[in-house]
């Protein structure tokens, strides 16, 4: 007779784990108020800050409120 026959039940074999999902790739860091990315051509980047602070000083506006897509030497 068995009456505690659920106790002597053989373990199930463990479903297999599912398979992790691929990480998605790191959204850019961007500093706090920037509005996004710089292009730069021919110009170094000591060049192209000047150039930025000069414009946000002649538009009397803070730097952080402007948006710079690209900067380009003319030669």
């Amino acid at each position: 007779m068995k009456f505690f026959g659920f106790l002597h039940k053989k373990a199930e074999p463990a479903a297999p784990a599912p398979a992790p999902a691929p990480e998605a790739a790191p959204a850019p860091v961007l500093a706090p108020g920037s509005a996004g990315k710089l292009k730069l051509y021919d110009t170094p980047p000591k060049t192209a800050a000047m150039l930025m602070a000069i414009v946000a000083d002649t538009m009397g506006k803070p730097l952080n409120e402007l948006r710079f897509i690209s900067i380009k030497e003319v030669k």
